[in-house]
């Protein structure tokens, strides 16, 4: 795959999100790919991001004279425009909450037979930290009106990680430690990135989500999941399965598509989980992208 565009998503605070992109993109180099800023909802409750301390000396403008780098308003626009001219099938990699994909439909609904979507989202037997009962997800507790437009469009492939095969991966121990002390400006970046978030965050909202510590481990990895999705299914069990979005926010199997109107490719476990954390080590490392 190759990245054509990254779309900001989420509840509001989309100039910091940009900004933590171009961080990231003049580590690695990647300068010809635009930044898009997402849809913002009117009722967004983010006014405050755990980074944004990480980013606070990024200026946008300076980063794109600077850089050649672009940022783009329309965000959704140029998404559109890109999958429309595109003469290849391309591939959408949505880790966060669908606002920007359900607008996107409703401006283009011909995106969907051009497209392969590959999501993270949804609780179908397992919840966070690995508990043994389905639970709202944040990506879809966020819109559940949105989240079940997007997963019922005609998409070209309909893949989804939801927390069965993400909700415990996580670099702990030597893992870790490897990443912390690599060399890599790439796996150093993205350490230091994790320091200044978990020191921003509130004790009491540590606690809840049982976040660890920069000396214990990486927070959780649920996006990797889809990434990986998006080129390869190796790590993972996959099921086709009828789904249905309740207005709580839960992702339920149901026997019959007219019960749900979604039809998806579904990864209900990590085959594998050390095997899949030791192969994202090496992604994030020279040795790997050398």
């Amino acid at each position: 795959l190759k990245l054509e565009l990254l779309l900001t998503a989420g509840q509001g605070c989309h100039d910091v999100r940009a900004k933590i992109a171009a961080k990231l993109f003049d580590v690695v180099g990647l300068r010809e790919v635009p930044i898009g800023l997402g849809v913002h909802r009117a009722e967004a409750t983010t006014k405050f991001m755990f980074q944004e301390q990480w980013v606070k000396d990024m200026d946008l403008e300076n980063w794109s004279q600077r850089s050649g780098g672009c940022v783009v308003e329309d965000g959704v626009g140029r998404m559109i425009g890109l999958i429309m001219s595109s003469d290849q099938p391309m591939t959408i990699i949505a880790i966060g909450p669908m606002d920007n994909i359900a607008t996107a439909l409703k401006r283009e609904p011909k995106i969907a037979e051009k497209a392969r979507f590959v999501s993270m989202l949804g609780s179908i037997n397992k919840g966070y930290f690995g508990l043994p009962k389905a639970m709202p997800e944040f990506n879809v507790a966020m819109n559940p009106s949105a989240v079940r437009e997007v997963l019922s469009a005609p998409w070209k492939e309909n893949l989804i990680a939801p927390l069965d095969a993400c909700a415990t991966l996580a670099f702990v121990g030597e893992v870790w430690n490897q990443a912390r002390t690599s060399n890599d400006p790439l796996a150093k970046s993205l350490v230091h990135a994790h320091e200044a978030w978990y020191k921003d965050i509130p004790e009491q909202v540590r606690k809840f989500r049982r976040y660890r510590s920069p000396s214990e481990g990486s927070t959780y990895l649920f996006d990797c999941a889809a990434v990986h999705l998006a080129y390869s299914t190796d790590f993972f069990d996959m099921k086709r399965l009828h789904l249905r979005v309740t207005d709580e926010g839960m992702t339920e199997e149901v026997t019959d598509a007219g019960e749900g109107g979604i039809v998806a490719d579904v990864a209900l476990a990590c085959t594998d989980q050390p095997k899949f954390i030791e192969f994202l080590l090496r992604r994030i490392t020279k040795d790997a992208r050398s």
